[in-house]
C-alpha cells in the first residue's frame, strides 16, 4: 500500500514539476479542489459501514487499527468510484487530494473503531 502511494506521490511531484509553471497550480487544484476529497469520504461511507460491520464479526483485538484499516479500504473504493465522475486528468490532482479523501475516511474509521468493534 505504501509502494502505491510512493508511486502516486512521485508521479503527481513529476507531473507537476513537468507542468509549465502558470498552469502549475491550476493543475494541482483544478476546479473541483474544495469538493473532491469530501466527496470521497461522502461516496466512501456506505463502504466503511459495511466494512466495519464484516470486521465486528472478526473480534479484532486493536479496534482503532482494525477501524483505520477498514476506513483505508473503504476510502480507496469510494475513490474509484468517485473516478468515475470526476473531470479532473492532472495526476497531481489524483495523488494529492484523491490521496487526502482516503486518509479523511481512514481517520473517520479509527475515530469509529473502538466504538463499533468493540467486542
Amino acid at each position: 500500500m505504501a509502494a502505491v502511494a510512493l508511486a502516486a506521490a512521485l508521479v503527481g511531484a513529476l507531473s507537476w514539476w513537468l507542468t509549465p509553471g502558470d498552469a502549475r497550480m491550476r493543475g494541482l487544484l483544478g476546479h473541483s479542489w474544495a469538493l473532491c476529497p469530501w466527496s470521497v469520504l461522502a461516496v466512501s461511507t456506505p463502504a466503511l459501514a459495511g466494512l466495519l460491520w464484516a470486521m465486528r464479526g472478526l473480534a479484532p483485538t486493536r479496534p482503532r487499527a482494525a477501524g483505520f484499516a477498514a476506513g483505508l479500504l473503504a476510502g480507496a473504493i469510494g475513490a474509484a468510484g468517485y473516478a468515475l465522475a470526476c473531470t479532473e486528468l492532472a495526476m497531481s490532482f489524483v495523488a494529492a487530494l484523491y490521496t487526502l479523501g482516503i486518509l479523511m475516511t481512514g481517520v473517520l474509521g479509527a475515530l469509529l473503531g473502538p466504538r463499533v468493534l468493540r467486542w
